[in-house]
């Protein structure tokens, strides 16, 4: 019995210390990040307010061209498809200057790459819902 209580007795002398020992030792410092400086925190933010605005442009003319449907939406008398209304030869064209020979023009995903490489390329004007868009939103395409 002797023994238990002596190891108890230990025990819970170094439970005690531990408590003293977290209770007044000092916290340790963390290193903080240095401050943006002011001019990279603009910059940060303009690139923010020009993704979201393309982004916006760009849902706003897929919902103009589609209304975000795919399969089997036909427009120009049969002869644009998909969400972005592509035609055929526009299609191929983009797929000729982007170098990707890879996509297919029904194809969901390629229509969604070659109109992002489109916009991104200097092509936006190439859907009749741009210029409504603009007309509509000016601020979506002010820079341009």
């Amino acid at each position: 019995m002797k023994n238990r209580e002596s190891l108890l007795l230990q025990i819970l002398t170094v439970v005690i210390g531990v408590g003293v020992l977290i209770i007044f030792s000092k916290p340790v410092a963390q290193p903080q990040p240095a401050p943006m400086p002011r001019d990279a925190y603009i910059l940060q933010l303009e690139g923010a307010r020009d993704y979201y605005r393309n982004e916006a442009k760009l849902l706003r003319i897929k919902e103009c061209e589609s209304r975000f449907r795919h399969e089997g939406v036909w427009g120009d008398n049969g002869d644009s498809y998909g969400e972005w209304q592509f035609q055929e030869e526009t299609f191929e064209d983009f797929k000729k200057y982007s170098g990707h020979d890879e996509w297919q023009w029904q194809n969901r995903d390629h229509q969604e790459a070659a109109a992002r490489w489109a916009f991104d390329n200097g092509y936006a004007d190439r859907w009749t819902c741009y210029g409504i868009v603009c007309d509509e939103f000016n601020d979506l395409c002010e820079s341009e």
